[in-house]
């Protein structure tokens, strides 16, 4: 069985583009972004052009935000934030994306060089649009720091996005070690196997006791799976084997949930069926 609870990193991404492949012309001065955005610009380096977007406004052949969109009440599944920094002394950039006040994803970079470079970080829950509330990144470079803050407008609560699959019609991103369902298949009957995927993402739930159980009939019909949240945004999945296979290894056909749970207590529950092949 395998299980991975962790900070939502699954699509996280960074990239920087060096001085002779620059996307924008960076200032001599630094600037105020405005908006709930803040930049201190002094050696060793300069930041500008600090952007919040969601993903229809960003832009992968400049590699940033092609519009700041921090003015508006962003509902998406997919946030991004990028910033360009003229280097002058060189340094590791550090950056950060936060949501609800505690941090979801954080990276360092190798040394940077003189120069321009343009850096990103983004969140990706694919069909699931993000949290609502606040949201906020930052980048820093030594003591030079810029950071913006922003609200989403997404569903709230102790779990969202619940969904099952028949593990088979899951993806797996290797690098982060994270496997989703490529859709919610519980309204529909699903057909005999030897795997069920139970995904979900836990809200503004850290250090408490998150569970997700298997169950046919009101029993487990495979061990159920716990741990302690560590981030205001845990994306956990369970692929679960059935305690009693039949003949050929799979689920028996019947009625089944996948239930939530956070400190003993049931947040989510979706019913499925299984049927015989």
């Amino acid at each position: 069985m395998l299980r991975a609870v962790l900070s939502l990193v699954a699509t996280i991404l960074a990239f920087a583009i060096g001085a002779a492949g620059a996307a924008s012309r960076v200032p001599d001065e630094s600037r105020s972004v405005g908006l709930g955005g803040t930049v201190e610009a002094q050696h060793p380096a300069h930041f500008s052009s600090l952007r919040v977007c969601a993903y229809p406004a960003f832009s992968f052949a400049q590699k940033r935000c092609t519009k700041d969109q921090r003015a508006r009440i962003l509902i998406s599944s997919k946030f991004a934030c990028s910033v360009t920094v003229r280097v002058t002394r060189a340094k590791r950039l550090h950056a950060r994306l936060k949501y609800a006040g505690g941090a979801v994803y954080e990276y360092t970079t190798r040394t940077l060089g003189r120069g321009p470079w343009s850096w990103w970080i983004s969140e990706n829950l694919g069909s699931t649009p993000l949290p609502g509330g606040r949201w906020g990144c930052d980048f820093s470079f030594g003591s030079v720091h810029a950071g913006a803050s922003f609200r989403s407008g997404g569903p709230t609560g102790a779990v969202i996005g619940a969904a099952v699959c028949d593990a088979k019609d899951s993806l797996f991103y290797a690098h982060h070690r994270i496997r989703v369902c490529k859709a919610d298949e519980s309204m529909s009957p699903i057909l005999a196997t030897d795997r069920i995927l139970c995904s979900a993402v836990f809200v503004k739930q850290v250090r408490k006791k998150g569970e997700v159980q298997l169950l046919a009939g009101g029993k487990d019909a495979a061990k159920p799976d716990m741990a302690t949240l560590p981030s205001p945004l845990s994306i956990w999945w369970t692929a679960f084997v059935p305690a009693t296979p039949a003949a050929d290894g799979t689920f028996a056909a019947g009625d089944y949930v996948c239930r939530f749970s956070v400190n003993g207590v049931s947040v989510v529950e979706k019913p499925f069926q299984i049927v015989s092949g």
